[in-house]
């Protein structure tokens, strides 16, 4: 079954639902903006085998990185398929993307060297981690001009400390040696 989805305010809902009809939706569920996601939250733990969840965008599918290795763990262990349709992306090319951008991201090294050094382009569709229980580190290194990049964008200290594997104590003592200095 080919179930749509989209996160909107009621205005566009009407515009997204046809996109979503187009593509082949059987099913066209929605949650408006300002209300979070739940409606997503029960697709995804309704998710059977052989159901593709169909999203328009990725910012409709989540709202951060970790949101999306969240919302495609769910559908790998589902053995369902994700389908966002602007940019064309399949469930392999986000796993993929989130494979890059943690090769690149400082809280997610390799924990080996064969890892680092493994050319085969296929990742695993199973790895995605479990951020929730990692630990957080107080010492773990940082890019303090990042951080008061991403603090003067208007994003939460939580999310940051969180993206970075740190306390939020940590977070907002830079915030605030950079206010005074």
């Amino acid at each position: 079954m080919k179930i749509g989805y989209a996160f909107c305010s009621n205005d566009a809902y009407d515009e997204n639902e046809a996109f979503l009809t187009k593509a082949g939706c059987d099913r066209c569920l929605h949650d408006r903006m300002g209300h979070g996601r739940q409606t997503l939250r029960n697709i995804r733990m309704l998710l059977r085998a052989d159901d593709t969840l169909v999203i328009r965008a990725a910012r409709q599918a989540a709202g951060t990185i970790q949101d999306l290795e969240l919302l495609v763990h769910d559908v790998v262990a589902a053995k369902a398929e994700l389908s966002i349709l602007v940019g064309n992306h399949t469930t392999q090319s986000i796993v993929q993307s989130l494979e890059l951008v943690r090769a690149f991201s400082s809280r997610c090294p390799p924990t080996d060297a064969a890892e680092a050094s493994d050319p085969s382009p296929a990742p695993q569709a199973g790895r995605v981690p479990d951020r929730r229980r990692e630990r957080r580190e107080p010492n773990r290194p940082m890019n303090e001009d990042y951080v008061l990049l991403r603090l003067a964008g208007g994003e939460a200290v939580s999310s940051i400390a969180r993206d970075f594997g740190v306390t939020w104590h940590r977070i907002n003592m830079i915030r605030k040696r950079h206010q005074t200095g």
